[in-house]
């Protein structure tokens, strides 16, 4: 699971593992990346499976 800005750069990755297939899975990210608070704006979070790839837009506001 990743996170990209609005020019698409690499923001942060959230997951970078495997993951047990349960029915769901949470993953909690208050916006910060290295304790740092990211600007208010569009982001964008990438979630790769084996068969899949979702791509969608989310804002973040404070």
């Amino acid at each position: 699971l990743t996170i990209y800005n609005i020019k698409g750069q690499l923001v942060d990755v959230l997951v970078n593992t495997e993951i047990d297939p349960t029915p769901s899975y949470k993953v909690d990210w208050n916006g910060t990346v290295n304790g740092k608070k990211l600007a208010n704006g569009i982001y964008f979070y990438k979630l790769e499976t084996n068969t899949k790839t979702f791509l969608n837009k989310m804002i973040l506001m404070k």
